[in-house]
């Protein structure tokens, strides 16, 4: 579905106003002994998410709004582009302003796709929880991903990413760790930085890493990416992860990123993933509760 471009122009500056809520909402739901999971239609936040460990107990792994009615939500979400921008949406773009409309759910996996204007990037998400069958024992994860299409026939200069916002209960960070392996779990360099607002960039993430949360779960994070027969284009996009804390909220995020720069000395590029003329990208991250 399009909608026209002066509608979604208009609709998008309203919700960014602050203190802006909806009227209504809609939520679609997955609850599983898996794990649990909502989805919210508008802005395709993910408002609810925990996985069961192996003595059944389920586990909250994202952080949990109060108030769905709010647009801006401290709620996992799409971001592209990563950081500035001076298209609709502004910081992140649009995609957690927009409408979204379910269009198939297989196995249980969600699929919803952004109602935006024809010759708008096209953005679609999807997110279900699975069982991971293993030796010695199963497990549970999510899966979630977001493709983007660009429906021009030029390339567009963009980046993507999932703003992951992890349970951080009483926004106490102390012995949060995040390494590429078990044995090198560290803490974070600068997280004093972090916890006031001030996001810092981990360019070693290559689509692995290992968290551990303070009082809470041992995660495994795995992203990737596709793009079609197109693949081999994409191979030398610089991949991250950046670590920000919204102050006043229970949270932390560790969000995967395509095409995102910082070098620590000011100099920031958001631009680096180049999109060719109608061809897709999709960037899918899992997560695992280890233990």
């Amino acid at each position: 579905m399009a909608v026209s471009r002066q509608k979604f122009n208009t609709t998008i500056e309203s919700r960014m106003a602050p203190g802006f809520c909806y009227s209504e909402y809609n939520i679609n739901s997955s609850d599983k002994s898996r794990g649990r999971l909502d989805l919210r239609a508008q802005g395709a936040y993910i408002t609810r998410f925990a996985l069961s460990n192996k003595d059944g107990e389920m586990i909250p792994i994202f952080h949990e709004p109060i108030d769905l009615w709010a647009a801006d939500l401290a709620a996992t979400h799409v971001m592209c582009p990563v950081g500035p921008s001076k298209g609709p949406g502004g910081e992140h773009g649009f995609a957690r302003w927009a409408d979204y409309e379910a269009t198939t759910e297989v196995a249980d996996t969600k699929h919803a796709q952004a109602i935006v204007p024809a010759k708008e990037v096209q953005i679609g998400i999807s997110a279900g929880v699975y069982t991971v069958y293993g030796d010695p024992e199963d497990s549970s994860e999510l899966g979630m991903g977001v493709t983007i299409t660009n429906p021009l026939r030029r390339p567009i200069k963009t980046s993507l990413g999932h703003q992951l916002y992890f349970a951080l209960p009483h926004e106490d960070a102390t012995g949060l760790r995040v390494g590429e392996h078990s044995h090198s779990l560290a803490e974070p360099a600068k997280l004093d930085e972090i916890m006031s607002g001030k996001p810092q960039f981990w360019p070693h993430y290559d689509g692995y890493a290992v968290i551990e949360l303070p009082k809470g779960p041992r995660l495994e994070m795995r992203s990737r990416i596709y793009a079609g027969q197109n693949g081999d284009d994409y191979k030398e996009v610089p991949r991250g992860m950046l670590l920000w804390h919204r102050p006043g909220t229970e949270s932390i995020c560790l969000s995967p990123t395509l095409g995102y720069e910082d070098d620590g000395k000011g100099t920031i590029r958001n631009d680096l993933l180049h999109l060719a003329a109608e061809h897709f990208m999709t960037l899918e991250t899992d997560i695992r509760l280890m233990s």
